[in-house]
């Protein structure tokens, strides 16, 4: 600052009431003092005469109002506090301390301040001096007092002008004399407010930490203590510490009887308690705060929890390890983290988050990637430094190879338009389950499509134009491994075949005939072959690489009817064919051979005999008869022979008006004629065989064919005989089978039981005049009865019961049986031996006749039966009962019936039994020349239930025929 401004601010402070004046003047010499053109002396001069009194005037009164105070510390003189205000009050107070405290009344309180003198003699410059004064106050009750600190008065005399300002700080407050003993003294000027305190030396300790606190196990603990003064400044007391530690665990490391303890725990360890006592001494007086307790709570560091994502993962991909646990707060906590299976161990910091009791928290986190596959059990152990955990167990984990899988088909085969086929497949012991989704993103740009699961996975886009296409499927496993593969698809157009130029040519036997096709498309290689139907079988094969022509020449030598089909089945396996119908044509049958049967056969009356032919051409082949019919004539035999002629396929044929059964070209199939012929009278029988070709194998086209009595269906008739009256009766039995034919030899049994007396005996057959007969005799003693029957020992059980009587005593009644006509008595001994014989009787003779019938319309429907049976036979398909009966007209065949036929049949050799997988006959047509079967024929089931239905409708009187329909069957 400008030193003549600093003046004239002096001078200010000490106006003295002239305020106005000064102030002019005061404004003058800043004027001035900034020109700089006024000198120091002459300014000196101005200020001290305004700033004192008018010479020769008196000075002013000494009760003048003081001035302000400073705004600001005067430092002119030595005085470099700011003036305060002379008269304060205030209070003497002990703090802290022992009781009683000392007293605070009737103490001298001393009182120090600053103030300036102003002093100028004889016009001298001005002299400032900044002294020192003290004033005393003697405290009242509660320890009140008050302090004037007012200055003397200023004043000039002759020569001389002293003024005084102030009081300045600092201000110092006391007690007069020495303070109590352990006690010091502070003070405090606030205003004109005053306080002086008493304060003990030595008032209280601390100790840090204090209270209850959680350390680590086996962690150091630093525990501070210090002393505070009454008013909690540090005591200035000569301080001493005494420590003790109690709790199991607890030990002191260092620091016995200093400020600072350090203590340890040690494992297992858990409160202990610390204290401290502070005693002090101050001037002459020994002093001793309250002691202080700090309560330590040793906490183990534990691993309490932890996790592991992913338990099952691909090697090289990581695995992310968290542990959590508790310990004490206050320490770094790291986790050791042991992977197992190879891989390396690793440290992590922890986060701590505080919780109750001092306690903290933790949460660690790693990430571990295992560089082998295999199974590992990882562990994770906590620490601070001092206190470890026991290590955490994970559950074990699996490393499983990285994903690999395979794609198939690879390439993919498809037409277009249609689903493509792309099947990805894991490869066994890669990645981690569980496996998916994957995904498949065809090109170009095609949809993407995903699908959950595996190990498999299976995608079918889509493509709508041939040709070669890549694309790509990506799998993810279950620890997050993404694999991408390339797919591959070749889409090809559907395989077309041309169909052939014509069909249904006819091809004489031996030409060759060209046939081509043109194949377009499809997925290649593709397979083709050539069949023929007739017969069945691969003319041709072989393989196509690219698409062209299919050229074969057809050769057949085989008469008849040909399907050739072209087949073709690509690398997709779609078949596609083309057929070519024709007609293979032979020349005319050159000859005509016998094949089964022979020249001079053997037949018995109303069963049919067999004869096979067969018409061949010039190449030895069957072939068709042509022009020309194949006749039959009955050229002899017994007198009234009845005879039927059946061929294979077109039934029965009846002789024409000349007594021949002609068969003309229709009855032959693919060369080969089956018929058979059926005569109801036994002796010699004559066949004449005519043809517009050579017949070869019955010579001069002769066959001599002896017909025997049909021994299986004999029959008693005509009884004459008489009775002696004494119970004997002898009767003679006409015997006959059921056409009539007498027999030539043989015999019957006849079995009686008579008075208890049982006998059996044979009676031979003898010829007579009206055909044989044979006699059956018995006597039936007196009062008694008994039964007579008659056997046939040629019957298909080896006995079947011919006839049969019942005699009851006494004698009387027997020769009452006796004396009935004859006639109804062979009445009903025939119908009761029909009843008996068989499942399929015979149908009864008129009563009138008392004969058996001749089985006319029976004879005729067992030889249409079996010629229905042989055409529905077929030689490569075994056929069923039910198959060989269908078709038939006018009432249905009975299982009896069928049996017969069909049993009749297969015994001649013109049909082979075959047992089929489940049980069930079926039948093939035998071919032609087939010998007759040496084994007796199978055994044929019958539903006898649907016997008896078709026996109960057979018997059910036929309704009479309609106009014009004919029943000739």
């Amino acid at each position: 600052m400008n030193p003549n401004i600093a003046l004239l601010e002096a001078a200010r402070a000490t106006d003295g009431g002239r305020g106005i004046a000064v102030g002019w003047m005061r404004g003058r010499a800043r004027a001035l003092a900034r020109t700089g053109k006024l000198a120091g002396p002459v300014l000196v001069a101005c200020v001290l005469l305004l700033s004192g009194p008018a010479w020769g005037h008196p000075p002013a009164p000494s009760n003048a109002s003081p001035p302000a105070a400073a705004s600001r510390p005067f430092s002119i003189g030595g005085c470099g506090g700011a003036q305060v205000d002379p008269n304060i009050t205030g209070t003497l107070s002990v703090v802290g301390g022992p009781y009683p405290p000392p007293s605070v009344v009737n103490q001298t309180i001393e009182v120090a301040f600053d103030y300036l003198q102003n002093s100028s003699v004889n016009g001298q410059p001005p002299l400032f001096q900044c002294l020192k004064a003290n004033v005393t106050a003697i405290t009242g009750a509660g320890g009140a007092f008050s302090a004037d600190m007012t200055l003397q008065a200023s004043g000039c005399n002759g020569r001389a002008c002293v003024y005084y300002t102030g009081p300045f700080d600092p201000v110092s407050l006391g007690v007069a004399g020495a303070p109590p003993s352990g006690y010091f003294v502070t003070s405090s000027l606030v205003g004109t407010t005053a306080q002086v305190h008493l304060v003990a030396a030595l008032d209280s300790a601390t100790l840090t930490p204090f209270g209850r606190t959680t350390v680590s196990v086996l962690a150091p603990v630093t525990l501070t203590a210090a002393g505070l003064a009454g008013d909690g400044s540090p005591s200035p007391s000569t301080l001493a510490f005494n420590w003790t530690v109690v709790g199991t665990g607890w030990s002191i490391i260092s620091g016995r009887g200093t400020p600072t303890l350090v203590v340890d725990s040690s494992t297992g360890a858990a409160l202990g308690t610390v204290t401290v006592y502070v005693n002090g001494t101050y001037g002459s007086a020994t002093q001793q705060a309250p002691s202080q307790d700090a309560i330590l709570t040793a906490a183990a560091t534990m691993a309490t929890a932890g996790n592991l994502v992913p338990t099952s993962l691909d090697e090289g991909t990581p695995a992310a390890f968290t542990v959590n646990g508790t310990g004490a707060g206050g320490y770094a906590y790291i986790a050791h983290f042991a992977p197992g299976l190879g891989a390396t161990d690793v440290t992590a910091p922890c986060s701590a988050t505080p919780v109750n009791g001092g306690y903290v928290a933790l949460s660690c986190t790693a990430q571990v990637t295992y560089p082998d596959t295999g199974t590992a059990q990882p562990t994770a152990a906590l620490t601070n430094g001092y206190s470890s955990s026991t290590p955490y167990a994970y559950p074990s984990v699996s490393v499983a190879a990285p994903l690999g899988f395979f794609v198939s088909p690879q390439p993919d085969l498809a037409y277009a338009g249609t689903r493509t086929t792309i099947v990805v497949t894991a490869e066994t012991g890669t990645g981690t389950a569980p496996l998916g989704p994957a995904c498949d993103l065809p090109d170009p740009l095609g949809v993407l499509t995903c699908v959950a699961g595996g190990p498999t996975w299976t995608f079918h886009p889509v493509y709508a134009n041939p040709g070669t296409f890549d694309g790509y499927v990506t799998v993810a496993d279950h620890a997050g491994a993404n694999v991408t593969v390339p797919t591959a698809a070749i889409v090809a157009p559907r395989p077309t075949l041309t169909p052939f130029p014509e069909s249904g040519a006819n091809v004489p036997s031996g030409a060759s005939y060209p046939l081509t096709s043109l194949y377009g498309g499809g997925a290649l290689p593709a397979t083709y072959w050539w069949n023929d139907s007739t017969p069945s079988s691969t003319l041709a094969s072989g393989s196509l690489l690219t698409d062209g022509p299919l050229d074969f020449t057809f050769l057949s030598t085989t008469t008849g009817r040909h399907t050739l089909t072209l087949t073709v089945i690509d690398g997709l396996g779609t078949v596609i064919a083309q057929s070519f119908n024709a007609t293979v044509t032979a020349g005319p049958a050159v000859g005509i051979q016998l094949g089964a049967g022979s020249a001079s056969g053997s037949a018995t009356a109303g069963k049919p005999y067999s004869l096979s032919w067969e018409a061949t051409g010039s190449d030895g082949r069957p072939t068709t008869l042509g022009a020309g019919a194949f006749t039959i004539t009955v050229a002899s035999g017994s007198p009234g022979t009845l005879a039927w002629v059946n061929d294979s396929d077109g039934g029965t044929v009846l002789p024409n008006a000349a007594g021949q059964f002609v068969l003309d070209a229709g009855a032959w199939n693919r060369g080969y004629l089956n018929f058979t012929v059926v005569a109801d009278r036994a002796g010699l029988v004559v066949l004449d065989f005519a043809s517009g070709v050579p017949i070869s194998g019955v010579p001069g086209g002769m066959l001599a064919l002896t017909v025997v009595p049909d021994l299986s269906d004999l029959h008693l008739f005509d009884p004459a005989g008489s009775s002696a009256g004494n119970g004997a009766d002898d009767t003679r039995w006409q015997i006959a089978d059921r056409f009539l034919n007498p027999l030539t030899s043989g015999f019957v049994r006849v079995v009686t039981d008579l008075g208890g007396v049982s006998s059996s005996n044979a009676s031979n057959v003898q010829p007579g005049p009206n055909g044989s007969f044979v006699w059956v005799n018995y006597t039936v003693p007196f009062g008694t009865g008994g039964t007579v029957q008659v056997l046939n020992p040629w019957g298909v059980n080896a006995t079947v019961l011919l006839w049969t009587l019942s005699i009851a005593g006494p004698a009387s009644v027997s020769l009452l049986a006796l004396t009935l006509p004859f006639g109804l008595l062979a009445v009903a001994v025939l119908c009761l031996a029909i009843a008996i014989r068989g499942r399929r009787p015979a149908p009864a003779a008129p009563v009138s006749s008392g004969a058996p019938s001749s089985g006319e319309d029976e004879l005729m429907r067992l030889a249409q039966g079996r010629a229905h049976v042989l055409a529905r036979s077929d030689a490569e398909e075994p056929r069923e009962l039910a198959d060989l009966a269908r078709g038939w007209t006018g009432r249905p065949p009975d299982p009896g019936e069928l049996t017969e036929w069909v049993s009749s049949l297969v015994a001649e050799g013109a049909l082979t039994a075959r047992v089929g997988p489940d049980g069930k006959p079926r039948f093939l047509r035998s071919p032609p020349g087939a010998p007759a079967p040496t084994e007796a024929p199978p055994k044929i089931q019958i539903d006898a239930a649907a016997l008896d239905a078709a026996l109960a409708h057979r018997d059910e009187p036929e309704p009479a025929p309609s106009e014009g329909e004919d029943r000739s069957d």
